[in-house]
This record gives C-alpha cells, sequence and structure tokens, in this order.
C-alpha cells in the first residue's frame, strides 16, 4: 500500500493561453512558478526524510503544472499529509505573489487567480523501471507507476474543485494517519479533518468517504507527536 499525493495547479492552463501567448517574458513567469512549486516539493520531501523516523522511499512523477507523488513504508500516510500541507503553503505563497503582479491581467482578462487542489488517497502502486531507446547510445531510464490508486487520487484532486477544502483525502488515508500518532495526540490532530460524507467519483465504483484537510495541517505534525 502507499500513500498517493495528487497536486495541480488550478488555471494553470488559461494563464498560459491568456496571459502568455508569444510573450517570452510573461511565459517566463508563469513557468518559474511551477519551477518554484516544484523546488518546494523537493525540499519538503528531503525535509520529511531528514526530521523524522519515517524511513521511507518516495517517487515523484511530474505531470505538466502538477505531479503525483508516492510514498512508501512506515507511517507514509502521516508524510504524504505533511509533504503535502508544507507544499501547499509554499505553494500559497508563491501563487500571491504572481497573483498580485498579474491583478491588472487578471482583472482585464477575467481570468481567475492560480491556486491549487490537492488529492490524498491509499492503496496499491505497481512501480517498474523502464529504458527507452530512441536513438543510438541512449542510456536514459525512468520509472513508472501504475494502479487503480493513482486515478481515484486524482479524482479525489478534482474533488477539491467542488469544495471548500483545497486539500481533500479518503478515509483510509485519515484513519492510517490517525493511527500512526502517539495516542495522546489523536483527538486534536482529528480535530484537523473535517468529514465530507460520501461521493460519488467519475469513475469509481460506489461511493467513497472523503475528508477535508486544514491546508497547515503539517505544521502540527511534528516528530514528537509520531509513533
Amino acid at each position: 500500500m502507499s500513500a498517493i499525493v495528487s497536486f495541480d495547479i488550478r488555471n494553470f492552463s488559461a494563464h498560459v493561453s491568456q496571459l502568455a501567448g508569444g510573450n517570452r517574458n510573461e511565459s517566463k513567469k508563469i513557468f518559474d512558478v511551477v519551477g518554484a512549486v516544484f523546488d518546494c516539493l523537493d525540499r519538503e520531501i528531503k525535509s520529511s526524510d531528514r526530521g523524522y523516523a519515517f524511513k521511507n522511499k518516495t517517487y515523484v512523477i511530474h505531470t505538466g503544472d502538477g505531479f503525483v507523488a508516492v510514498f512508501y513504508g512506515k507511517e507514509k500516510c502521516l508524510q504524504g499529509l505533511l509533504v503535502a500541507s508544507r507544499v501547499a503553503v509554499g505553494a500559497r505563497q508563491i501563487f500571491r505573489r504572481y497573483n498580485k503582479a498579474a491583478r491588472q491581467h487578471l482583472d482585464t482578462q477575467s481570468l481567475a487567480p492560480l491556486g491549487y487542489g490537492i488529492g490524498i488517497h491509499l492503496g496499491p502502486v505497481s512501480k517498474f523501471d523502464y529504458r527507452p531507446v530512441y536513438e543510438p547510445g541512449n542510456k536514459s531510464s525512468g520509472i513508472g507507476l501504475l494502479g487503480h490508486a493513482i486515478n481515484l487520487a486524482h479524482r479525489v484532486q478534482e474533488a477539491t474543485k467542488d469544495h471548500t477544502y483545497p486539500i481533500i483525502c479518503t478515509q483510509l488515508v485519515y484513519r492510517e494517519a490517525i493511527s500512526g500518532l502517539a495516542k495522546r495526540h489523536r483527538s486534536e490532530f482529528a480535530k484537523r479533518f473535517t468529514r465530507l460524507d460520501r461521493h460519488r467519483l467519475p469513475g469509481m465504483n460506489g461511493p467513497i468517504t472523503l475528508y477535508g484537510v486544514d491546508p497547515e495541517i503539517g505544521l502540527h505534525i511534528r516528530p514528537a507527536v509520531v509513533i
């Protein structure tokens, strides 16, 4: 079982097509935002590995203006929540600066500001290595991740478009994350989740229970509260 974090930048495509167009400077500004978010993700994964006794493996696949991060190992759901939250806090600052600078363009072109959505799920993921060969001497390799759980994490992320919570997780993530905390911290930690009842997500069999997550939950996951 793996904890899967699906992250997407909201309204990115509209900004690229309507603001950037053929303007190289505007294009650079927008793509610098994506790079800054990815850098934030890299920092937070490394920070969580150093500061906590998780000893997990993490795989990341970047998908245009988003990413999928897959966490393996003990307390994977806690690490996924920690990283997702801290990336969200960092992305919020990055987007705020960008949106402020582009405010005039946003108003004149009726564009929504950049934002984010994060979906987190727990499920089996298959990993495979591949070595594409497209030209003589090409020794590049990559990692592929497959599984229904990845698709479901993406659907959960899309559900943030219809809720007031920019981070939503499934009940499986909620339960495992709570169980990974020392007992005296569980009730306090549980308050940072809001049950959203059962939802039918596109392409999924039957309804599943979702939880809205406090975007700053990662600021409260300290090494001292983890079992």
